[in-house]
């Protein structure tokens, strides 16, 4: 169904496959994102590689993270990567802590806070720093805390 012609279908197909946690619809879903011409099935296609892609999704994911896409798609993007919780993905989340976009910057400290210890520290450090992504980071933290996401260890 994720292939279907109708984009209702399609639509649909690609939120129960993400919600359904159906490792079966990857390969399919890999290749109908790169076709894919709706942008509410792209962010469901994006959401489903965060949660149960692998590490061969994330140029993919990165790619959609770019200043040219759309905000709606970096958002997912953002959130996908946040899910996926690889090194590379967290670092990439991390250079995001100083985009432009302050929404799409917060998403990404907000994916940072929730994929875990790796992703803490990096907030960690990054409030160190100067900047925008020094709020940023210094904000995903304090929301993590309040969200108790954070051990002492790390805070």
């Amino acid at each position: 169904a994720i292939a279907a012609p109708d984009a209702a279908t399609r639509a649909v197909a690609a939120q129960v496959a993400w919600h359904g946690a159906f490792s079966g619809a990857m390969p399919l879903a890999r290749t109908c994102l790169h076709f894919e011409t709706e942008a509410g099935t792209r962010e469901a296609l994006l959401h489903l590689l965060g949660s149960m892609g692998e590490e061969e999704d994330f140029p993919v994911l990165t790619a959609y993270t770019h200043p040219l896409a759309p905000p709606r798609l970096r958002r997912a993007a953002v959130s996908a990567l946040g899910e996926l919780a690889t090194e590379q993905s967290r670092h990439r989340l991390a250079e995001l802590l100083d985009d432009d976009d302050r929404s799409l910057a917060i998403a990404a400290g907000d994916s940072l806070a929730r994929s875990g210890a790796p992703g803490l520290e990096l907030l960690s450090i990054a409030q160190r720093g100067r900047g925008r992504a020094r709020r940023v980071a210094a904000s995903a933290l304090h929301i993590a805390r309040l969200r108790e996401d954070v051990v002492r260890e790390v805070a």
